[in-house]
């Protein structure tokens, strides 16, 4: 569970710096 929750703040955080660019 853990891994799947790191998995997500990744693809979470990586969307938000995208979105911010």
């Amino acid at each position: 569970m853990s891994r799947y929750v790191s998995h997500w703040g990744v693809v979470i955080t990586t969307r938000y710096i995208l979105s911010s660019k």
